[in-house]
């Protein structure tokens, strides 16, 4: 296990351009030095050169967690590396998972589809039995062991339960603890089709299985403390072979929601060999869209910053690069890129275009009325060229220095 080990040569590769963001050319060496020699110390004293490696802050209803100290990042990097190395697992890719999907959903087969959520994920695992499972890990080093179960004790002491949510390790430990429940569910005889997403699950099944024992039996087999949300949690009845009309070609049989898109299931008709699958953004994301519409157009009918208003709807309809300082490489992001499946119909996205019209053609409603006596018929034209249904389409692009980013993104941020 010395590809394991926390060295000063195993804790200088994770060290990463950004750690040096700050710092001039001149001083990085001694820098360097120094975070390697404050790690090794931290490692050997298991966190304990600081009351607490960890501080945390709550983020969409959820307490998260990080690390402060350059230094206990770099153990944390290291812990993750070990952790990823006898995983022998990859992070599920979300738009392969949506590609398989949509080509079986395709089939002309009888199916039933489970859409599954697992309440509060990383805080529901029971402590005793992480911990247990820690101990367990086979081709893991006691010392990664010793200081996983230590930041689990530090997490524990601000009142933590489960697996800190934030830290990248987590997201490997969790995945690893996942693997019993994934492997049972999937080796059912019944499963066609079986994804996780964190704690996003769907489920393709024959439709031969007794629906409520298939779910006792999952419910079973989750870790201790894991629950399924009712609230989110969605079956579909069987969807069968039973070819239609024409008239009824574009009604849907079966709609629902996963990892932001809305999937629908076209009923088929004598001449199709394959069901229509029609794919779009889904409803509660537009509901986001359309929050972040409304907040630009009511900060514009404030401030009256034209090219700002521009800006912003250029930044949600169209598509960009993001550095990622980091990971010191380029993502691309926007309309297309974060919902490349999207196929069909398109409804959902023609319905923010339609938002937008409205908001900029009528008078009605408070924003309505403060958009009237802002906007004229050149300004009109300019928001009306933005296009959510086009920007996906075309694939279009637009370049922001990262300080005019910071200022789009500032009317969303409260």
């Amino acid at each position: 296990m010395e590809y394991q080990a926390f060295s000063t040569y195993r804790l200088n590769k994770v060290i990463r351009k950004s750690d040096f963001q700050n710092i001039s050319m001149a001083d990085q060496d001694i820098y360097r030095e120094k975070l390697l020699h404050d790690a090794i110390d931290s490692i050997k004293k298991e966190f304990s050169d600081v009351v607490n490696p960890l501080s945390c802050f709550k983020l969409h209803g959820n307490q998260v967690y990080k690390i402060d100290r350059h230094h206990h990042r770099l153990i944390e990097r290291n812990l993750t590396s070990n952790l990823n190395s006898i995983s022998g697992k990859k992070a599920p890719n979300r738009a392969s998972i949506i590609e398989n999907l949509k080509l079986l959903l395709m089939e002309d087969v009888p199916y039933r589809i489970y859409r599954w959520d697992i309440i509060k994920f990383f805080e529901s695992f029971d402590n005793k039995e992480v911990e247990k499972f820690i101990n367990q890990i086979p081709n893991l080093s006691p010392q990664s062991k010793s200081l996983l179960c230590s930041i689990l004790k530090k997490h524990k002491a601000l009142g933590g339960t489960g697996s800190p949510r934030g830290l990248s390790l987590s997201s490997v430990l969790t995945e690893l603890i996942m693997c019993d429940f994934d492997s049972k569910v999937s080796a059912h005889p019944d499963t066609f089709f079986y994804a996780r997403y964190v704690d996003d699950i769907i489920i393709i099944t024959s439709a031969n299985e007794n629906s409520q024992i298939f779910r006792v039996l999952a419910k079973k087999n989750l870790p201790k403390g894991l629950q399924f949300n009712e609230l989110k949690s969605q079956e579909s009845p069987i969807i069968g072979k039973s070819p239609i009309t024409r008239k009824q070609t574009d009604e849907f049989r079966y709609s629902f929601e996963y990892l932001g898109y809305k999937i629908s299931i076209k009923k088929r008709t004598n001449k199709d060999k394959h069901r229509i699958i029609d794919i779009d953004i889904a409803d509660k994301k537009v509901k986001k869209y359309k929050k972040r519409l409304s907040r630009a157009f009511y900060d514009f009918a404030k401030n009256g910053n034209t090219e700002l208003l521009i800006d912003r709807l250029r930044f949600l309809t169209k598509n960009f690069k993001i550095y990622n300082q980091h990971l010191d490489r380029t993502k691309l992001s926007g309309i297309y890129y974060n919902y490349p499946a999207i196929q069909g119909n398109m409804s959902n996205l023609k319905n923010l275009d339609g938002f937008i019209k409205a908001l900029v053609l009528g008078q009605k409603g408070r924003l309505g009325t403060l958009l009237s006596t802002k906007l004229n018929s050149r300004l009109r034209s300019r928001i009306l060229a933005n296009s959510f249904v086009k920007g996906h389409k075309d694939v279009a692009f637009v370049t922001f220095r990262p300080e005019r980013v910071g200022q789009i993104k500032r009317c969303w941020d409260h």
